[in-house]
């Protein structure tokens, strides 16, 4: 497995985690190391003959040190970054299965990728970064299909993404109870006061406002207050939410084209 990683200390650090996670098993992975030009000629070369002839090691690298890696069975490439563009995502997963045997690439994306395109300002860089980070946002559309539009390519027969053959992940918890409540309460709460109804609260604010009668209060019951707040904002950098304009400003509604119980319209 080779993992691409933004920085140096995300390497570094993502592979001690693993280590650390993965200690415990009866049959430990061989090999969990990270590679990238803070080493020495001496270490990268270590690293090298631990990896290349193995067939479970895995390699967390930055992304120039992880493209020099010449092992063509590699059958899984990991981003645990949003890498920089279409292009580089096309040529980092490129890495795995090039004996002509079947391999996987996956995605993975937070909030984290959103603050690092923030920080960029405004130019071609973040342009480039903020089509990458929609493009792994997309939700229920073939990714080869999605792939070929973003580089202006005809879009080919999917080898089976994991929205095709239906493996692709189902809705966070949490998600059916806010979208139904946001869409039979469209612009009337903002994140926070929405979470604590959510989630049940009675304080003099929810009892003063007969909150607590509302269609959704204390759907998500047991939750914490800034658990169901922080899934709300999720949802919101999902687009699956949005903040609506005035005179709501900073009020949650429905995305367009959300039926009233939360669910697409049809």
């Amino acid at each position: 497995m080779l993992v691409f990683c933004r920085t140096r200390d995300g390497a570094e650090v993502l592979a001690r985690e693993t280590r650390q996670r993965l200690a415990g098993l009866s049959d430990p992975v061989d090999g969990i190391l990270f590679y990238h030009a803070g080493l020495s000629r001496e270490e990268r070369a270590g690293v090298e003959r631990r990896f290349l002839p193995s067939s479970d090691a895995m390699l967390f690298a930055t992304s120039a040190y992880g493209m020099g890696v010449d092992k063509s069975d590699i059958r899984t490439v990991v981003h645990a970054d949003v890498p920089p563009s279409i292009e580089a995502y096309l040529q980092e997963t490129g890495r795995a299965g090039r004996d002509g045997n079947p391999a996987e690439a996956v995605l993975l994306v937070s909030r984290e990728d959103e603050r690092f395109r923030d920080g960029l300002g405004h130019g071609r860089d973040r342009d480039r970064l903020d089509r990458m980070i929609g493009y792994a946002r997309t939700d229920g559309a073939c990714r080869r299909r999605s792939l070929a539009a973003l580089i202006g390519q005809q879009p080919q027969s999917c080898a089976g993404c994991d929205v095709c053959d239906g493996t692709a992940a189902a809705a966070a918890p949490g998600e059916r109870e806010i979208l139904r409540f946001v869409a039979a309460h469209p612009r009337r709460f903002a994140a926070a006061r929405a979470a604590e109804v959510l989630a049940g609260r009675r304080t003099p604010r929810t009892e003063r406002g007969f909150l607590d009668g509302l269609r959704g209060y204390g759907d998500l019951a047991g939750w914490e207050r800034a658990d169901v707040e922080e899934a709300i904002r999720e949802l919101i950098l999902l687009g699956r939410l949005r903040i609506a304009g005035w005179p709501w400003q900073g009020m949650l509604a429905p995305r367009p084209g959300t039926a009233k119980g939360g669910r697409p319209a049809d």
